[in-house]
């Protein structure tokens, strides 16, 4: 089986550069990770 967990970081909404929208995505990541299984979480103050 392959299971898939996907962070979504939108621009210029939570970052004006690079390595700011990757992080965000990567925390938002880890964050549907943690929730289970094929999950897509988008970036919030929540979360980072």
């Amino acid at each position: 089986n392959i299971s898939c967990s996907i962070g979504i970081a939108l621009y210029p909404e939570h970052g004006e550069d690079e390595q700011t929208l990757m992080k965000h995505a990567d925390a938002a990541m880890y964050q549907a990770k943690n929730e289970g299984l094929n999950r897509i979480k988008l970036f919030s103050a929540e979360i980072g």
